[in-house]
């Protein structure tokens, strides 16, 4: 598969309060039709997190794009106000993270083409800068090998976390696909980080499960199959 290079994705971090879950869901959906009534150009994707440390949280984010379109994007300080008026009182905002594709180190890009499954297991590394190179090597075991992987993103972290941090997105139908442990990258990069005890990586994942009703398609992006 031909991925693309050189594009970024941005993530936000929800925490709905407790007991306002509805009230920030619908405020979300009118907030995405302010978005749609200014033809935004954007995708904005939606998911939450149902296991992990962030379980609770929902997530939304948009992919395949250039830094510069985040710059150029439709009425930012109308956004900023929709935002507010719509669902921020319903919330705690709990971080923003900027990534970009590393299609070097990735078997797919579904996000960046409109694709996407019902859930996600997201794995995310946090590197000593020493070790940043042998870590590359051994995603890039990965990347390479010959075992049928469920298909698998990277993406390196560019604000919101140390510069040499790193997350993996391993796209999945259902929670049966689990039950083959040979099919998972996260698991073969486990193995491999073991192979090499004098590198320090950190590890944590989470499992997030994609919102349609909570995700606009933008015109530069196809409507995920």
């Amino acid at each position: 598969e031909d991925l693309p290079s050189e594009v970024g994705a941005m993530l936000s971090y929800h925490r709905p309060l407790e007991g306002a879950r509805e009230d920030f869901e619908r405020g979300y959906r009118r907030h995405l039709e302010w978005h749609e009534a200014r033809a935004d150009s954007l995708t904005w994707y939606g998911w939450d997190v149902v296991s992990g440390r962030g379980q609770g949280r929902f997530v939304d984010g948009t992919f395949g794009i250039s830094f510069e379109a985040l710059d150029q994007r439709v009425d930012p300080a109308g956004d900023r106000e929709d935002t507010r008026a719509s669902y921020g009182g319903h919330r705690r905002e709990a971080g923003r993270s900027f990534l970009r594709l590393r299609p070097d180190l990735s078997s797919a890009a579904p996000l960046e083409s409109g694709s996407t499954t019902t859930f996600v297991e997201v794995v995310r590394y946090r590197v000593a800068a020493p070790h940043r190179a042998d870590f590359e090597r051994v995603l890039l075991q990965a990347c390479r090998s010959e075992v049928a992987f469920a298909p698998f993103t990277v993406y390196e972290m560019l604000t919101g976390a140390s510069g040499s941090d790193f997350i993996l997105f391993v796209w999945r139908d259902a929670l049966g696909t689990f039950d083959d442990a040979s099919t998972d990258p996260a698991r073969a990069i486990r193995t491999g980080l073991a192979a090499k005890p004098s590198l320090t990586v950190a590890e944590e994942q989470e499992l997030w499960r994609f919102r349609r009703d909570l995700t606009r398609f933008g015109s530069r992006t196809p409507e995920a199959r």
